[in-house]
């Protein structure tokens, strides 16, 4: 099961953050003949960067400023682990984001934002990185009973910085 992310033709099939809040996922190309990616977004969306490698990208992990993908070579079924530094450069600067949490996850309804976080400005991403909501700061609570279901990233200003945190809508 993915997402499909069409502005670059590919279905997402793997999805994380890393520590700067930046979105990493691999995906396959729905062209013919064309190698599955890597692609790494910047918090707001605008900016981004393709990688690929191998026939196949199968997972994606994050952790210990690395980034994680299995795949596979080719037809041989010849299986590798590549790790890749997540202090890489896309065109927005990276931010380390104040601890915030989110609850239920997944999420129907509404989502809870907790962590005791004054947020001064906040905007919903889908998976490809596009603004899909721009909620008013009126509670901690956050109504995705609009939101298809998905992934989706919420980007907040706080007064300790920027914070851009995954969750989840199902039905």
């Amino acid at each position: 099961m993915g997402t499909k992310c069409r502005a670059l033709d590919i279905t997402i099939t793997e999805l994380e953050v890393d520590a700067f809040g930046r979105p990493w996922f691999v995906g396959n190309s729905t062209l013919v003949e064309t190698p599955p990616v890597l692609v790494v977004t910047g918090t707001d969306g605008s900016a981004y960067d393709l990688f690929t490698y191998g026939s196949s990208m199968n997972d994606l992990a994050i952790g210990a400023g690395q980034a994680y993908i299995t795949g596979r070579l080719d037809d041989t079924n010849t299986t590798y682990l590549l790790a890749v530094s997540t202090d890489i450069s896309t065109a927005v600067e990276p931010v380390v984001a104040p601890s915030v949490s989110f609850y239920p996850q997944p999420a129907s309804a509404s989502l809870n934002i907790g962590g005791g976080i004054r947020l001064s400005s906040m905007r919903v991403l889908d998976a490809t990185g596009q603004t899909v909501q721009v909620p008013l700061l009126t509670t901690s609570v956050l109504d995705v009973s609009e939101l298809t279901e998905g992934i989706y990233f919420l980007e907040a200003n706080t007064a300790n910085g920027r914070i851009a945190k995954r969750f989840v809508v199902v039905r």
